[in-house]
């Protein structure tokens, strides 16, 4: 078998300048993603020179080119006439029983821009509850009517976010004032688009008889990847609010008295009142693992934690996570998302007080802007963000589980930050004002997502908050963090934190685009 030439994939871009910067950024994000090379191949060198393998993305698929195989997406007007970004409808597609013989093809995905439908060849996707034909096959050239990369890029720049300006009472997007509903969110659309162009282009390139090389997603080609995270809130594990709400809603094996004396003897646990840092590192050792923990690093208003980094409580605590390997991030404050200049001091206090830098950031209540944050982070000097979740429900709020590069819209081109999508905190599954799960229900939520991880090759990452795990576990959750410690190590995936997720995407798997 025939090495592809340059060993990096030829993309041909035949659509209009006004999309050209986009269309770049995401065949290189999702050839990041994918663990792929890829190359920008001009239009007229694709119709004159012979290439083995090819994929072009334009309004017309059916023009002639040289290529022996090709990958061809048609391309859909993303912008209006006066520069408007055309509207998106979600539809659904699913995969045909000739697909299904395609070895990775995800079994079904949504996007948001179609082309022409086609009508010739080996059917591998119709549109859901429909006859329509998405993408066929037909001698050594495969046609997608869907528009993945204009699907992608409304995905990942957040332009649902930039369209609708409706925000909640402490400033935040949710998932409810999207133009295209809440279901936008339930599924890693952007993930299912790179399976799907790597199955097409490893199909092809069986064809035509060429190899071309992939880089592992994960070290030691794990199938998957779970990155721990905790932020640190408060030091206490009980509220008077959270004693009420173990007695009512703890284990319903026991009586209400069983459940009252059970509380009380969790609260009296010292770790409980410490931050139970310890008893989360050495439940973390048992399954190899480690995590990032955010801390706080200013006080501004009542809604900011009220520890002090200079406690004897929190500089224990801080000494054992970092002795254990485990990584320190930032916690923003309540109001630093909308301000370069606290997130560069809190930085700077976080880094004084652990003495090396400090390389992420969460914001606190997940408060974040789209059009501010990243920017102002950037600045502020942080190498990653893992702000980019909900507060009211589990999901993928870009599209995707993996991480990517936000696009800035100044410069048209991707930020130096790097984004580590938050899928699943805690708190969205207990809380009243949330799903309001007992453990075992929340358990069959969390598994769907551990296994659609798994199955997709995604990452998972969890914010699961310190006071939320102690060592006499009352509710059933602390023993749900250790299910899903263990499940991920039965099942042979990467446990690890989002600033080890952050060395390897940016260090060991790196792409020359």
């Amino acid at each position: 078998m025939n090495k592809l030439p340059e060993n990096s994939l030829p993309v041909c871009l035949d659509i209009p300048d006004e999309f050209r910067a986009e269309a770049r950024y995401v065949f290189s994000t999702l050839f990041r993603m994918a663990g792929l090379s890829y190359r920008e191949e001009e239009v007229e060198r694709a119709v004159s020179r012979e290439i083995p393998l090819l994929v072009y993305y334009g309004m017309n698929p059916d023009r002639p080119l040289s290529a022996r195989a090709s990958l061809r997406i048609q391309a859909a007007s993303y912008y209006d006439e006066d520069g408007s970004v055309a509207p998106a409808i979600l539809e659904w597609m699913q995969r045909t029983t000739d697909g299904a013989q395609i070895s990775g093809l995800p079994e079904r995905s949504y996007f948001l821009y179609r082309g022409k439908l086609f009508d010739a060849g080996q059917v591998w996707y119709r549109e859901k509850d429909s006859h329509q034909p998405l993408m066929v096959y037909h001698d050594n050239q495969i046609f997608l009517a869907t528009d993945l990369v204009a699907s992608a890029f409304y995905l990942l720049s957040l332009e649902g976010e930039r369209q609708s300006r409706e925000r909640d009472t402490y400033g935040r997007f949710r998932p409810e004032f999207s133009p295209l509903g809440r279901e936008v969110y339930r599924f890693p659309a952007v993930d299912a688009y790179v399976a799907l162009l790597v199955s097409s282009l490893r199909f092809l390139a069986e064809k035509v008889g060429i190899r071309f090389q992939e880089r592992p997603r994960w070290p030691q080609n794990a199938p998957f990847a779970v990155a721990l995270s905790h932020d640190v809130d408060r030091l206490q594990s009980w509220t008077f609010a959270k004693i009420k709400r173990a007695i009512r809603r703890g284990n319903s094996a026991s009586s209400l008295p069983k459940r009252f004396i059970q509380t009380v003897l969790s609260a009296a646990q010292k770790t409980n009142w410490s931050g139970n840092f310890e008893f989360i590192l050495e439940l973390e050792k048992r399954y190899g693992a480690q995590s990032t923990f955010f801390f706080v690093a200013r006080n501004r208003m009542e809604r900011d934690p009220a520890y002090s980094l200079a406690g004897n409580r929190l500089r224990r605590g801080i000494g054992a996570i970092l002795q254990a390997g485990s990584a320190v991030g930032l916690h923003g404050s309540f109001l630093s998302y909308d301000s370069r200049e606290m997130l560069v001091e809190e930085k700077d206090i976080l880094e004084q007080h652990i003495r090396k830098p400090v390389t992420g950031i969460r914001q606190h209540y997940l408060r974040f802007d789209s059009e501010k944050t990243w920017e102002y982070q950037q600045a502020a000097g942080f190498r990653y963000d893992t702000t980019l979740g909900f507060d009211n429900m589990p999901g993928y709020r870009a599209g995707t589980s993996l991480p990517f590069h936000p696009f800035n819209w100044a410069q048209k081109q991707p930020l130096p930050l790097l984004e580590i999508p938050l899928i699943l905190m805690d708190t969205v599954l207990w809380l009243e004002n949330n799903l309001y799960l007992d453990a075992w229900q929340a358990r069959k939520v969390v598994e769907q997502f551990l296994t659609r991880a798994k199955n997709m090759g995604g990452l998972l990452v969890l914010n699961w908050h310190n006071n939320n795990i102690h060592p006499r576990d009352v509710t059933g959750f602390t023993d749900l963090y250790d299910f899903i410690l263990r499940w991920v190590t039965e099942h042979h995936g990467w446990l690890t934190s989002p600033d080890k997720i952050w060395e390897w995407w940016e260090s060991e798997y790196v792409q020359n685009d």
